[in-house]
């Protein structure tokens, strides 16, 4: 195992500021080009997709090499779809986990890309903390965000020849209002993007709140990918979202599709999607339900905080 920090982080902005690598002990390490790996590690100049491209191409000519985790000064897709390309053509590599890191703790982002038992499992988590409502002149605006995507998707080919930049792009940028076009339009192309991934098998996504745009778009992604078997909504961060009734009744009513398929966890909102809760007066305990689409009906559960597992909120449990 080899480590290489920056304790003083006085790199470039979005540049390394620490790598781990493990490689297999029967691995040729003195045919590695240490200079050039160091030389990109303690660089100044990784602004450059060009330099972040000499550093992937570096550490896929290293024979042996099972594992990197690593964190940098900014998570983009050039990283991401960086890392998730070097994982897919290097057949001993098991396991790469990248993260932002930053002083300011309100905001974190990670990469997780691993073999699950001979498939893709890619994490992707963004957390930025942000008011969920924002006080506007006549109402209140309710902020839309995707903190969470897993994907879980067999090993193939296939995969290196997917451009994964726009998948990167929309979940690391989904941040706005329900009410913004944009917004809509990033959610739709997010999931377009899913419904392209060849053999795509499990979807978990934390997002806030369960719009008519996601709800409608979930319904196509599902009609789109004959071989999904497992689809998990988390509305909201551990579950704590707002399910608007205008999204549910776009679910129910293609429920024939979604059945065995699809389950979701947030606040059940009986209002508009365009009211403003008052998210500090509502009754969490009494509210946050598990819906889950099987056979004719949508079975409904509470969750209480006592029985809610916390650690379900970041793991595909149901995908294992």
């Amino acid at each position: 195992m080899l480590s290489v920090q920056d304790p003083e982080s006085h790199g470039a902005q979005r540049g390394l500021k620490d790598f781990t690598l493990r490689l297999s002990l029967d691995a040729q390490i003195a045919t590695i080009d240490w200079r050039r790996f160091f030389h990109y590690c303690v660089a100044d100049n990784l602004e450059t997709d060009d330099h972040v491209g000499a550093l992937m191409s570096c550490l896929s000519s290293m024979p042996g090499l099972e594992e990197v985790r690593t964190s940098v000064g900014h998570l983009d897709e050039h990283w991401t779809t960086g890392f998730l390309q070097l994982f897919l053509t290097s057949p001993h590599l098991k396991r790469i986990s990248c993260s932002l890191k930053m002083a300011d703790s309100k905001y974190s982002q990670e990469l997780c890309v691993e073999n699950y038992k001979g498939m893709l499992r890619l994490t992707l988590k963004n957390f930025n903390r942000v008011p969920l409502f924002l006080e506007g002149k006549s109402k209140c605006r309710i902020h839309l965000s995707l903190t969470c995507a897993i994907l879980l998707v067999p090993l193939s080919p296939e995969l290196q020849h997917l451009d994964w930049t726009p998948f990167f792009s929309r979940c690391l940028a989904l941040e706005g209002f329900t009410d913004c076009p944009d917004t809509d339009e990033c959610v739709e192309a997010l999931l377009s993007f899913l419904s392209r991934v060849p053999d795509l098998r499990g979807v978990r996504l934390d997002l806030f709140p369960l719009t008519s745009t996601w709800a409608s778009g979930v319904v196509t992604l599902v009609q789109s990918q004959p071989t999904l078997s497992t689809l998990r909504l988390y509305c909201g961060e551990q579950g704590h979202g707002t399910l608007s009734e205008e999204g549910l009744h776009i679910l129910q009513q293609s429920q024939h599709l979604l059945r065995g398929i699809l389950s979701l966890t947030g606040l059940r909102c009986r209002v508009s999607a365009d009211q403003c809760l008052n998210h500090t007066e509502q009754k969490h305990d009494d509210e946050r339900v598990e819906l889950t689409f099987s056979g004719d009906s949508v079975e409904e559960r509470d969750i209480h905080i006592a029985h809610y597992d916390e650690d379900d909120a970041l793991q595909l449990c149901s995908l294992q």
